[in-house]
């Protein structure tokens, strides 16, 4: 009874350290983040994968977050950036837009040269507008865009019925639309434009990433009956992301949970072992 209850222990501790240790392991959900503070002032061209005009630049002095920003002061100017293939996932980014009548920018998430996610900031006639664009080629405005400030732009996809949609300043959330090209397998690259090559004023970009700058994952409780559900119900188009960054911390957490668990096991079988030597002697 004794060695009973030992082995029951050990395996108990052993499979608490497994439900640990796997959480720790998640994916990313979007295709590729850039805060540009790394790079140098100049032409954002051949700087960290970026390609494109040369008229989009790297400079300081208007930032969101950090010491680095994009700027594109003048011309049609387009610069591009590929990352890793993504079905279902978001971005966010943050755009300066200076007032001045017929300049903007087009933000576009591309799978390959098809833009399945395009977002247009505009001044004309002194009235701004945010807009998205659909599979019917038509603009739909969204929200009301704060000129000569920064603004929080989100954009999501989901490939289980080839949608998108966005947001403005952590707003309402548009309708889910479908997108202008065909959405065939997933999302992999960002492509920037500046259009107007008439007027000057600068457009500024910075901080593209997955989620907000500062932001902090909730967690929530989920109860057993709620994960059967959610496995179970593969039909609801749930609009929820599971996801966990691995800092530093959490390696150090991992790097002891597999210690502990790998020390565990061994020693659940040395002394297996050792009881069955002891009992046959």
């Amino acid at each position: 009874m004794v060695i009973y209850n030992k082995v029951m222990k050990r395996f108990f501790i052993i499979i608490v350290s497994i439900f640990l240790f796997i959480p720790c392991f998640c994916f990313s959900a979007t295709i590729l983040e850039d805060d540009f503070n790394s790079y140098n002032d100049g032409d954002l061209n051949g700087q960290g994968s970026w390609s494109g005009s040369t008229n989009w630049d790297i400079q300081g002095v208007q930032t969101y977050e950090g010491i680095k920003a994009i700027e594109c002061a003048t011309g049609a100017s387009m610069i591009s950036k590929s990352g890793t293939g993504i079905d279902t996932g978001r971005i966010n980014f943050y755009i300066f837009v200076e007032s001045n009548a017929g300049v903007g920018a087009e933000f576009s998430l591309k799978e390959g040269n098809n833009s399945i996610a395009e977002v247009g900031i505009g001044v004309a006639d002194d009235f701004i507008h945010i807009k998205y664009l659909d599979d019917q080629a038509v603009w739909t405005d969204f929200d009301d865009f704060t000129l000569n400030d920064w603004n929080l732009v989100e954009v999501e996809w989901r490939i289980s019925d080839k949608k998108t949609r966005y947001r403005l300043n952590e707003g309402t959330w548009t309708d889910w639309v479908l997108p202008y090209d065909i959405f065939v397998s997933y999302i992999d690259k960002i492509q920037i434009y500046r259009y107007s090559g008439e007027a000057t004023a600068s457009v500024f970009i910075d901080y593209i990433a997955e989620n907000p700058y500062g932001y902090v994952p909730p967690q929530p409780e989920i109860t057993l009956n709620d994960l059967f559900y959610l496995i179970q119900n593969s039909e609801t188009n749930a609009e929820f992301y599971l996801q966990k960054s691995l800092t530093y911390g959490d390696l150090l957490i991992v790097i002891f949970l597999s210690i502990f668990l790998i020390f565990s096991i061994f020693k659940f079988l040395w002394n297996f072992v050792w009881a069955e030597f002891k009992r046959k002697l």
